[in-house]
C-alpha cells in the first residue's frame, strides 16, 4: 500500500459553519486574482528588474538583511540559489517569476539557515532539486512567511523534491503548490507551523512508479511537532493527499477539502496525538483501490499510531492535541473505503516474534511486550461523529479473489496477539457516526470475514454504539 467535489470560487472558502456539521467549501487558489501582487513597489523597497544574478547581487549588497526587495515583471532565470539574510522580504509584481531553467536545484535557501524570510507573490517554476529537498526553504529556516505564491512545473529531472520545505514557526499560506514531482511541500523536525488555504494539486504523478519509496503526494511531514494543517484543497495528487509519517506527534488537520488523491486521503503513520476533524474527503483512493488485492484503500488509514498523554495540554488554534487521537465530525463522500486502524504486527524493535533488531527511530510510545519488544502501537484512537457515503457506482473496484474490499472501514492486525490487542485491549473506539451504503466492516485480523453493521455492533466487538446506518 502506501476525484471533483463540491467547490467553492474565490477567497472565502474554508470550513463553513464548523459547528453545525457542514461539510467545508474547497477554496481555488490557483490562477486566482489573490495570487497578483502589488503593482508598484512599496515605500522603501529595493526595485529589481530581470536578469540571472540581479537577486543575489542586490542582497549581497545589503548584508545587514530586513531589506525589502520588489522584483518587477519578467522571468529571473536564476543560476544559482537566492539566499536570503534575516528578515529580508520578496514581493512579486504581477508577472514576477523565478524561473530555474530545469537545470537549477534550488530556488530560494540553499543550505541557508536565515530567520523571519518572507516571500509573497512570485510564481517559482522549472527546479530539479533531488528527492527530498525543497525548492523554497530547502535550508528549513525559522519564521518564514509564504504567501499568494505559485510554485508549479518542478519536474522529476534529479530525483525530483518537494515544492516548500518547513521550518520551525513557517507560515504558508494561500499558495498554489502544483506539478512538483515528489510533494507540494514537506517537513522534516519542524514545530509550530502552520499551513493554512493552500491549493495543493498534482503533485507526486507516476513518481512511485519510478522511485518507489513512499514519499509522494500532497504534503508530508516526517519528526515534527506542532503542525496546524487546515483548510487546504489537497486534490489529485498521484499518491497520498496528506501524509504524517514517522514520529510526528501534535498536529491540527481541520476543514480541509482532500478529494481524487490516487490513494488515502489522510495517513497518520507510526505518529501520535492529533485531531482530524470537520474535514471533507471525497474519491480518494478509487484509483489506488484497484492494486489492493488484500487490503483496503482507506481515505483514512492510521497505522502503528493513536494517543498518549504527555501531561500538559497542547494547544493549537484553541484544540487541545494531547492524549488521543481524534478523527470527529468528518464528511466522506464515495471514497474507496472509510476508516481503518491498523497495526502491522512485525514493525516494532527487539529480537523475537519477527521484530527487526534495528529499528530506527525508536518509537515514541515504546509499549513493551512480555518478549521485551517495542511497539508502534495503534492505540487511543476514537473515530466518532463522522458521517460517511458510499454509492454503489463510485467507481471503486477490487483485485480480491475473497472479498470486495469497497466501502469497507475497519479495525485489524496480522497477528493472532497484536489482533486482539488492536481490537479490544488498546482503547480504539467507534461510535456515534452515520453510514449510508453497503457498508463493510474488518475485524480483528486482515484475514477475517467482513462483517455486517449488525455484527460489527454486537459482542465481542462493540464497535460504533450510538450510529445509524441506512
Amino acid at each position: 500500500m502506501d476525484g471533483g467535489g463540491p467547490r467553492g470560487g474565490g477567497e472565502g472558502g474554508g470550513l463553513e459553519g464548523g459547528a453545525d456539521g457542514a461539510a467545508p467549501v474547497a477554496t481555488a487558489v490557483c490562477g486566482t486574482s489573490m495570487l497578483s501582487g502589488p503593482t508598484s513597489a512599496p515605500a522603501g523597497a529595493v526595485t529589481l528588474s530581470p536578469g540571472p544574478s540581479t537577486i543575489q547581487s542586490a542582497i549581497a549588497a545589503h548584508p545587514s538583511g530586513g531589506t525589502t526587495y520588489y522584483l518587477s515583471a519578467g522571468t529571473y532565470s536564476v543560476n544559482s540559489s537566492i539566499n536570503p539574510n534575516d528578515n529580508d522580504v520578496f514581493l512579486g509584481a504581477p508577472g514576477a517569476i523565478i524561473d530555474g531553467s530545469s537545470t537549477q536545484q534550488v530556488a530560494f535557501g540553499l543550505n541557508d539557515h536565515a530567520s523571519g524570510v518572507t516571500i509573497k507573490y512570485l510564481t517559482i517554476q522549472h527546479f530539479v532539486g533531488p528527492q527530498n529537498n525543497g525548492i523554497v526553504n530547502q535550508g528549513q529556516g525559522a519564521g518564514w512567511t509564504i504567501q499568494y505564491n505559485t510554485i508549479q512545473n518542478n519536474p522529476d529531472t534529479n530525483g525530483g523534491a518537494n515544492g516548500i520545505m518547513l521550518g520551525d514557526d513557517n507560515i504558508v499560506s494561500y499558495n498554489c503548490l502544483t506539478n512538483t514531482a515528489q510533494t507540494g511541500l514537506s517537513a522534516d523536525s519542524a514545530t509550530g507551523f502552520v499551513v493554512d488555504h493552500n491549493e495543493v494539486s498534482n503533485n507526486g504523478d507516476g513518481y512511485e512508479a519510478v522511485h518507489n519509496c513512499g514519499c509522494s503526494g500532497g504534503m508530508k511531514f516526517f519528526t515534527s511537532t506542532k503542525g496546524t494543517v487546515t483548510n487546504n484543497w489537497i486534490h489529485d495528487n498521484g499518491n497520498v493527499g496528506l501524509w504524517i509519517d514517522t514520529n510526528n506527534s501534535f498536529f491540527l488537520i481541520q476543514g480541509n477539502v482532500i478529494e481524487k488523491n490516487y490513494a488515502e486521503g489522510i495517513m497518520y503513520e507510526i505518529s501520535y496525538n492529533g485531531v482530524i476533524e470537520n474535514n471533507l474527503l471525497r474519491l480518494n483512493g478509487i484509483a489506488g483501490n484497484a492494486q489492493a488485492s488484500d487490503f483496503p484503500e482507506p481515505s483514512i488509514y492510521v497505522s502503528e499510531s493513536g494517543g498518549y498523554d504527555a501531561g500538559m495540554a497542547v494547544m493549537l488554534s484553541g484544540v487541545d492535541v494531547n492524549g488521543v487521537l481524534r478523527i470527529a465530525g468528518n464528511t466522506f463522500y464515495d471514497n474507496a473505503d472509510g476508516v481503518v486502524l491498523y497495526q502491522n504486527a512485525d514493525r516494532c524493535c527487539g529480537a523475537k516474534d519477527g521484530c527487526s533488531t534495528t529499528c530506527s527511530p525508536l518509537p515514541l510510545y515504546p509499549e513493551v511486550d512480555t518478549d521485551g519488544n517495542k511497539r508502534w502501537n495503534t492505540q487511543d484512537v476514537t473515530v466518532s461523529s463522522n458521517t460517511f457515503t458510499y454509492d454503489a457506482d463510485a467507481g471503486c473496484t477490487t483485485q480480491a479473489a475473497q472479498h470486495n474490499y469497497c466501502a469497507v472501514t475497519g479495525l485489524f492486525s496480522t497477528s493472532t496477539t497484536i489482533d486482539q490487542a488492536i481490537a479490544f485491549k488498546q482503547n480504539n473506539i467507534f461510535e456515534n457516526n452515520t453510514y449510508t451504503g453497503s457498508w463493510q466492516f474488518l475485524s480483528p485480523d486482515q484475514g477475517s470475514s467482513l462483517l455486517s453493521p449488525a455484527a460489527w455492533q454486537a459482542a465481542p466487538f462493540n464497535e460504533d454504539r450510538g450510529s445509524v446506518f441506512h
